[in-house]
């Protein structure tokens, strides 16, 4: 959120530069955090790389809350990743805002996370699970489509980007935090990394498709409409939990081991 006011001041090489630095420290007071692991399996008896593959999708595919999850996160990535591609250049082409001003309407998404950090942990007991990452998806969508509103009689354009950034900050700790929970709970240990690896894999192997469709969609029909295209996308995202069994989880489940199977399993 400073990089505008880098820019700003001191240039972009400096910005960029004060990044790497930031990024270097970061490693560094990574690599001393110490945790105990089990033992790694010998080799001899792991199965095949193909086979693990295999594996992880076919859990994922046949186990309703997992591919629930997945499907949203899929489909939020991709218009999220559309609208990524063109923000920048909406709010500096089309919306007229300096650096300074992107970089405070950045900013705020800071204290949204940290209330949503705060908020991940108090909403689930209070509307159940399901309705949290309900609530949470529909609040990020509906941050989405206020980023084209930021153009038209509205109000003012920084104050309606940066209310977007902020609910954004808001909801995406509350969605991923008790997603990934649940994701954790309802896996056995052997599988977390095969089944983590398939989610991402599908979640994340969508986002060029989405930068690319988001230029292109551009190119013809123009920012703002396109936009708010992907505002929509990223709102119905949202059904895939709805029409789940997401949706009437009150609590995170027990976590199952490596001999039993999960209780929302197939």
């Amino acid at each position: 959120s400073l990089g505008g006011l880098l820019v700003q001041l001191l240039t972009a090489p400096v910005a960029i530069a004060a990044d790497v630095v930031s990024s270097l420290f970061s490693a560094l007071t990574l690599s001393a955090i110490r945790a105990p692991e089990p033992a790694p399996i010998a080799r001899e008896h792991r199965a095949s790389a193909v086979r693990q593959i295999g594996e992880g999708l076919r859990h994922v595919a046949g186990h309703p809350l997992l591919r629930s999850i997945t499907a949203c996160g899929a489909i939020h990535n991709l218009f999220s990743r559309m609208i990524d591609a063109l923000f920048i250049l909406f709010v500096v082409t089309v919306v007229g805002l300096d650096p300074i001003t992107l970089g405070l309407v950045l900013a705020a998404a800071g204290p949204g996370s940290l209330i949503g950090a705060l908020l991940s942990n108090r909403l689930p007991s209070r509307l159940g699970l399901g309705r949290t990452l309900i609530v949470a998806q529909m609040v990020t969508g509906l941050s989405r489509l206020l980023i084209p509103l930021a153009v038209g009689p509205f109000g003012s354009p920084a104050i309606i980007l940066a209310a977007s950034t902020f609910l954004l900050g808001v909801a995406r700790p509350i969605f991923n935090v008790n997603q990934l929970s649940l994701r954790q709970a309802i896996t056995a240990d052997r599988l977390q990394g095969r089944v983590n690896a398939t989610m991402r894999f599908v979640m994340w192997g969508v986002t060029p498709f989405g930068a690319l469709l988001g230029g292109m969609a551009a190119s013809t029909f123009g920012l703002q409409p396109v936009l708010f295209v992907a505002g929509l996308g990223v709102l119905a995202a949202t059904l895939a939990l709805v029409l789940s069994p997401v949706a009437s989880l009150q609590r995170q489940p027990d976590p199952v081991d490596d001999l039993g199977p999960s209780a929302h399993g197939p």
